[in-house]
């Protein structure tokens, strides 16, 4: 038996509040790789796209490169925070438009 069918083995036969202790304990590791693996993404995308901003930026005003990365990140949010307000604005609209039915038997 390997190392982790082991622990499986290991954690059935453990009382509940070991059992839920363990729960927290993946969890928390599972969702700190995940928040690290999309920082991760973040900062690679954000700089594909901001480089040559950057540069035209500095070229323009003199600006130093992360004044401009924070503006260019400030941008990006504020255009997707608009395109998700009205996506869910027009969602909203659609359910509030529709006529309702009650079927009584």
């Amino acid at each position: 038996m390997n190392r982790i069918g082991k622990f499986i083995t290991y954690l059935q036969e453990q009382d509940e509040s070991m059992k839920k202790v363990w729960v927290f304990l993946l969890s928390g590791v599972s969702m700190a790789l995940v928040v690290a693996l999309w920082v991760v993404y973040l900062n690679l995308t954000i700089a594909k796209i901001g480089e040559p901003a950057i540069a035209i930026k500095e070229k323009q005003t003199g600006t130093q490169e992360s004044s401009a990365q924070a503006g260019l990140l400030f941008a990006n949010f504020k255009n997707n925070a608009s395109a998700i307000s009205k996506n869910f604005s027009e969602f909203i609209a659609g359910i509030l438009n529709r006529e309702n039915e009650i079927i009584i038997k």
